[in-house]
């Protein structure tokens, strides 16, 4: 996990594929939910997974239990994740996937002053032809 997110600050600033804005990624796949009533407010592509960045008013204990309750509606179980040595006060994380390994969804969850923000990586929804 920690070298997974070193990778996606790595990749942004050697390759500055950044997307600002606050529309939802093209490329999320179904078994990813936008957090409700949360501000995109970034979203990053590299190679194999992609990244988005929300802001919401919600707790990060109910974001997570959000993201907990949509993985187990998509089949999805929870995997083990090592606390981050860098982590925030407050921030809570887990990581989703499947046993064929073609889905990953990894929640990290950050207390601010007006509520939280929130990572989503993944992997992409592959274009269909």
């Amino acid at each position: 996990m920690k070298k997974l997110i070193a990778a996606l600050a790595a990749a942004v600033v050697l390759t500055g594929c950044v997307k600002m804005g606050n529309s939802p990624p093209p490329d999320l796949p179904p078994y990813v939910q936008l957090y409700p009533g949360a501000t995109t407010v970034m979203s990053v592509k590299l190679g194999e997974l992609s990244s988005v960045a929300q802001q919401t008013t919600a707790k990060p204990a109910d974001v997570l239990t959000y993201y907990r309750n949509q993985a187990s509606s998509q089949g999805l179980t929870e995997q083990q994740v090592p606390p981050q040595s860098n982590s925030s006060p407050g921030q809570v994380q887990a990581a989703f996937g499947d046993a064929a390994g073609d889905k990953l969804l990894v929640v990290v969850v950050k207390p601010q002053s007006d509520g939280s923000m929130l990572s989503l990586t993944y992997k992409p929804a592959k274009p269909t032809t």
